[in-house]
């Protein structure tokens, strides 16, 4: 049980991470294509 919390706070503080920041302006978009090109070099 306290595992399935703890995984529920890990992925509310990535959800807000995220949304912050998108809130300051930057291109996630761009920052996930990036990753992908990344990986696919690899």
């Amino acid at each position: 049980m306290m595992f399935l919390l703890g995984m529920l706070l890990i992925l509310l503080a990535l959800f807000s991470l995220w949304n912050h920041l998108d809130f300051l302006g930057i291109n996630i978009r761009y920052l996930l294509d990036s990753i992908k090109a990344s990986r696919l070099l690899k």
